[in-house]
């Protein structure tokens, strides 16, 4: 068994990142100010695409192996930047042409509730990726960039699904100094990964004075850099963004920023609402050029846990308002050995260099394995719904209860609740209500899109005002119903209009590991043992990892699994989560092989018809019970009732 000790870096990850011979992918530097153009200058073309080229008169788009013609034109090439009037006198600014973009999820929205890694693809959301893939119908469905910091700038994100070396011919001990993949404990993501390495296109990185040529998997992003923010991305004419989709032509963006947002000054409500707002245009010019964001909630970032933790949330209200895929890769961190962090506190941890794209149990200890699968993941949902022969689509899960009117009100189901609405003149206020079971420290954030000022306010049971905020409340509740109150300024300078809408519970302390772990085999069953975790507040289950992935939850002490096959290996391990579902890190893991035969099912017996009859009142009812049951041997026993 690995031990997890060995997962905080010696040193900052992207220092030795940039020291690693990564199939020539560098990291840019973080004192830059503007995007760093390694293959000469951004080129112009008469059709308005644009394209990196290695001479200004030579452009080199992407090129399939299977020979099928790249895209000559995206989508809003004219060289703006989509953002809202009012967001930032500074910043560039775009007609009111696009604010369909907020209404353009098709029929009921699908609720993205907490605790899901990945967000539900339903039919909803399906149809609606499906009418943004439409805005760019030449943009080849293989294609896909990356948006974000250091954490996606480096190439410990995904550029080691680039090698054609697949385990278990080689070890780390034999492996060649270049990076390998073991995605054998998760076969199933095979055919995506296949699919996905089907284009190349250029790095952006010289070696020997010639272009090298790889998958989107190691491209260097013109949308990725060390110590970038949200507002980098969208910042600038063309912004980093916009050249990355004009030069790649992708279907997906794999988008994760915050780490560096959640740094600057300010108070949280401060930093929450300075942050969406250079979400919002991030998301949307994904959206308006025909590209599926595939939003991703940061890790924790050092001694912001609170503020990383608020963002996370409101990634995800604006994820399902926009009905674009969401991966909570930061719900997926909290149980890893310190969160999935180096020593920095910042950057995931990773077994060793060539080990990054491994997804044994063991490695998904570590963050920057976890995430590259988890980014995989994404990648396969969407290859299956749109490429493949598609398979089951996730049920709806179930709606909001209330109107959100004042007499019915949004109810607040759950913590972390989010939500998104919008406030006008003919509905100026939206209202929600929440019982306090226990008692917490309760904070309501709500941010704006576009052009807003948008207030929010806390009532006691009565309707009488508690406490009142621009876009951030806290107060202390004890088991009480409480009403919040989202409304417009008044302002007639001012819209009121869309917002993202987060509840939850302050408490960030996690529950204590459980002790005495313990996992047993027989009968071709497993069970596992623990003594109770304790918190600050109280703890609400445990969670149950099996290979690697949350497999199950429990209120309980112990678990049998049952869906398991004899001789076959199972690795365990279980993390306990409090009310305000904070998770602690999990338990050591625990191979087990399953023993004995597992038990024969006891299938229900099968009932014949017995037909329909008419008789007059009074007189007896005759029929015949015929029953039937698979189980050898069953003994069959009836009983009948009714009434005259």
């Amino acid at each position: 068994m690995r031990t997890t000790t060995s997962s905080l870096l010696p040193i900052p990850l992207i220092m030795l990142l940039g020291l690693l011979p990564i199939h020539g992918i560098q990291a840019q530097p973080d004192t830059a100010t503007e995007v760093n153009i390694d293959n000469g200058p951004l080129m112009q073309l008469a059709d308005g695409t644009r394209l990196y080229s290695t001479t200004p008169n030579q452009p080199s788009p992407p090129t399939s192996k299977s020979n099928d013609a790249l895209p000559s034109a995206v989508q809003n090439q004219e060289g703006s930047l989509h953002s809202y009037p009012g967001d930032d006198a500074s910043g560039p600014s775009i007609s009111s042409s696009f604010y369909p973009l907020l209404e353009m999820a098709t029929g009921a929205k699908t609720r993205y509730r907490k605790n899901l890694i990945q967000s539900p693809l339903t039919q909803n959301v399906l149809d609606n990726i499906n009418t943004v893939a439409a805005l760019a119908p030449d943009h080849p469905e293989a294609m896909f960039i990356k948006v974000g910091d250091s954490i996606s700038a480096g190439g410990g994100q995904m550029s080691q699904f680039l090698s054609q070396l697949d385990l278990p011919d080689w070890t780390p001990d034999t492996m060649p100094w270049e990076f390998a993949r073991d995605i054998s404990a998760q076969e199933y993501l095979r055919p995506a990964l296949e699919y996905f390495l089907t284009l190349e296109v250029p790095s952006r990185v010289f070696e020997d004075g010639h272009e090298q040529y790889y998958s989107p998997f190691a491209r260097d992003s013109l949308a990725t850099r060390v110590g970038a923010s949200a507002e980098w991305a969208v910042s600038g004419d063309p912004a980093p963004l916009i050249q990355e989709i004009g030069a790649m032509h992708p279907r997906y963006a794999i988008v994760m920023y915050g780490s560096n947002d959640v740094n600057g000054y300010g108070t949280l409500a401060q930093k929450m609402d300075y942050i969406m707002r250079r979400f919002v245009p991030l998301i949307d010019n994904c959206i308006s050029n025909g590209v599926i964001p595939i939003m991703t909630a940061p890790p924790l970032s050092g001694d912001h846990y609170d503020e990383s933790i608020t963002l996370g949330h409101l990634i995800r209200a604006l994820s399902q308002d926009r009905q674009v895929p969401f991966l909570n890769y930061q719900h997926a961190m909290w149980s890893l050995p310190n969160h999935g962090l180096g020593g920095d506190n910042v950057h995931p941890t990773y077994v060793q260099y060539n080990q990054i794209a491994w997804f044994n149990p063991e490695d998904l200890d570590y963050g920057y394995n976890l995430r590259n699968l988890l980014s995989l993941e994404a990648l396969q949902r969407m290859y299956e719904s749109r490429v493949a022969t598609p398979g089951p689509l996730d049920s709806e899960p179930a709606g909001y209860l209330g109107s959100g009117t004042l007499a019915d009100p949004f109810i607040i189901d759950e913590l972390a609740f989010v939500h998104t609405d919008v406030v006008s003149t003919a509905s100026p206020s939206v209202y929600y209500r929440f019982d306090a079971s226990y008692a917490l420290e309760f904070r309501a954030v709500v941010t704006g899109q576009g052009n807003t000022d948008i207030r929010i306010g806390l009532l006691d049971a009565a309707m009488q005002p508690i406490a009142s905020g621009n876009v951030s409340i806290e107060h202390a509740l004890s088991p009480e119903t409480c009403y919040v109150r989202v409304y417009s300024s008044g302002d007639p300078e001012l819209t009121g209009g869309a917002y993202q809408f987060v509840a939850m519970d302050t408490d960030i302390q996690m529950p204590t590991v459980l002790q005495n772990f313990t996992v047993s085999s027989a009968n071709g069953t497993v069970t596992l043992n623990w003594s109770a975790s304790s918190d600050n507040q109280a703890v609400a289950g445990y969670r149950v990892f099996r290979n690697g992935r949350t497999y199950a939850t429990t209120p309980e002490l112990w678990f049998v699994d049952t869906d398991v096959v004899s001789g076959q290996e199972y690795v365990y391990s279980v993390s306990a989560f409090d009310r305000a579902d904070i998770e602690s890190y999990h338990s050591t893991l625990s191979h087990i092989v399953v023993q004995g035969e597992q038990p024969p099912v006891n299938h229900p017996p099968i009932l014949a018809q017995v037909g329909n009859q008419t008789i007059r009142v009074g007189q007896p009812i005759q029929f015949t019970i015929q029953a039937s049951d698979e189980d050898p041997g069953a003994i069959l026993e009836y009983a009948a009732s009714g009434t005259n």
